[in-house]
């Protein structure tokens, strides 16, 4: 049963997805609750930047109205969840959208 939802939302109790009985064994895989909780932070999860260098630049795609409306929903809403954090860093990435069937973002 696919999920249809891009939208990051807080768990809610009975929350759970009923799993086939064959993937019972990891029904953990496919909870709500723990697809809406992010690991703990490690040692090896940080990226050591070098003093003085140059972030390197990147060709940054447009993105048509629909395209744009839906990241700025998304950011909204991971900031709002703490997945991500406002950043004063001078580079960024690009982001794509891959259409599901149907067109559909």
């Amino acid at each position: 049963m696919p999920l249809q939802s891009t939208s990051i939302k807080s768990p809610e109790a009975g929350d759970e997805l009923a799993v086939p009985q064959e993937y019972s064994d990891l029904a953990q895989v496919f909870s709500p609750t723990k697809a809406a909780q992010l690991p703990s932070h490690r040692d090896w999860d940080v990226i050591t930047l070098n003093e003085g260098a140059v972030p390197p630049r990147c060709r940054v795609y447009p993105l048509s109205q629909e395209e744009e409306c839906t990241m700025g929903q998304y950011i909204k809403e991971a900031l709002q969840q703490g997945y991500i954090r406002p950043s004063t860093y001078p580079a960024s990435a690009s982001v794509f959208f891959v259409k599901k069937n149907g067109w559909r973002l």
